[in-house]
């Protein structure tokens, strides 16, 4: 074969290897078109088998993600790649890359975040009060105790409600003082020493007069006998005796309860029935008498009620 011959051949060679019907050979499964100027097949990329050409497919690889928004949009398990290393999210075993592994980071998203303390929802690093213990951190650390241990004593109460929360044999000292209820004889520094003083933590409690379990500062009636201590203080009885007169009925329910001879006054005149004549108070007692038992016309009628009287004292008038 001369030289010239050889030159066509590679020529028709290059041509037919450049010719834009031109396709590697399809892999099973994938959708053939031959155009009509050629006897190639083409195959058309279908990535999730739907029938739908990737080029057309709003989502190629099936997963519910539009292409638009997957990250991996052939790669039907992964749909993000939160920091962005190449790794799908669900594969990633740190999702924010910040060193902590996503089953063991609160925030598993957020890199500047891992630990919640407290687990009130907001991060160590933005938590003003990681513990929990009610005290800020910054206080913790001016007073001493730890802002990242909720109980720094370790004696089951917390920091911020323990009043010695650098030792853990005392935590309550209720009235400020500096001395702990354990060792202080009165608690609530109301001046009742706590073995008399039914309320021994609250300065505002000291009696209860009737054993009711309300304090007599609280109590509207602190004697229980029935009347209010302000309607006791307006009538001059003892708000914390509920008998007053000691005449063995108490105050709510005597009428004169400053009075011991008497306890009840049915007709409400001030005056006790012990001492009323007319406890009913019907007013005064009519007798009137005549003279005659008939009364013929032109005869004079005369009336006598001399025997008439007036249970109270008072005077009676007869106006004929």
């Amino acid at each position: 074969m001369n030289r010239c011959a050889v030159v066509m051949v590679l020529f028709s060679i290059f041509v037919f290897l450049s010719h834009e019907n031109f396709v590697s050979f399809a892999r099973e499964g994938e959708i053939f078109n031959t155009p009509a100027s050629s006897n190639i097949p083409v195959p058309i990329q279908d990535f999730d088998k739907d029938g739908i050409s990737d080029n057309e497919d709003p989502d190629d690889d099936n997963d519910g993600i539009e292409d638009t928004k997957d990250i991996f949009p052939y790669d039907a398990r992964e749909q993000k790649d939160s920091d962005q290393d190449g790794i799908g999210d669900n594969a990633d075993p740190d999702d924010d890359n910040d060193g902590m592994e996503d089953t063991k980071d609160s925030f598993p998203f957020d890199a500047q975040e891992n630990g919640d303390m407290d687990n009130d929802g907001i991060g160590n690093r933005e938590d003003d009060d990681r513990d929990g213990d009610g005290i800020r951190n910054d206080a913790e650390t001016a007073r001493g105790t730890d802002p990242n241990k909720y109980d720094t004593d370790k004696d089951g109460v917390g920091d911020g409600e323990d009043d010695f929360s650098m030792n853990s044999s005392f935590f309550i000292d209720t009235d400020g003082d500096g001395v702990p209820n354990e060792k202080d004889a009165d608690d609530d520094n109301d001046g009742v020493p706590d073995e008399i003083d039914p309320f021994p933590t609250n300065e505002k409690e000291k009696y209860d007069t009737d054993g009711d379990g309300v304090g007599d500062f609280s109590d509207p009636d602190d004697d229980n006998d029935g009347r209010f201590d302000e309607e006791e203080i307006r009538l001059g009885t003892n708000p914390v005796d509920p008998d007053t007169d000691t005449d063995g009925v108490i105050d709510g329910k005597d009428d004169l309860p400053l009075d011991p001879a008497e306890n009840k006054d049915s007709d409400w005149d001030g005056m006790g029935d012990n001492a009323d004549p007319n406890d009913e108070n019907k007013g005064p007692v009519l007798k009137i008498t005549n003279t005659i038992d008939s009364f013929p016309r032109g005869e004079l009628l005369v009336l006598d009620g001399r025997e008439s009287y007036d249970p109270e004292g008072g005077g009676i008038a007869f106006h004929w």
